[in-house]
């Protein structure tokens, strides 16, 4: 490997790192929020299965976050199969936090009407 391609290979790994570790932290923040929204999943059933997904993709997309960051950070970092399985598994996360965030508004405005 060409030190340009180690470079570039480091350089893609920090920012995978860090956008894994941005990303875990405002899932901590989307999940204050969701216990503050404690009263919008305890209204009825539907809303008790719509905390069920939320807290089901929370906990998918954290993982997802974590194995980001781990692949960001292994020995074999250098290895663009290991980044390119490492940003796969951010964008997951990325979507996946999406659609905990969807299910929480959801929740809400269900709640609300």
């Amino acid at each position: 490997m060409t030190t340009a391609a180690a470079e570039h290979a480091a350089t893609r790994a920090h920012r995978i790192k860090s956008r894994a570790a941005y990303m875990g932290a405002g899932l901590g923040g989307l999940v204050l929020l969701g216990d503050t929204a404690h009263d919008a999943f305890e209204t009825n059933s539907d809303t008790r299965i719509l905390r069920a997904l939320f807290l089901t993709l929370i906990l998918i997309a954290g993982a997802l976050f974590g194995l980001a960051w781990g692949g960001a950070t292994g020995r074999n970092r250098s290895n663009d199969v290991t980044l390119s399985s490492a940003a796969t598994k951010y964008n997951a996360g990325l979507v996946f936090m999406s659609l905990a965030g969807l299910a929480l508004a959801v929740a809400v405005w269900w709640a609300m009407a």
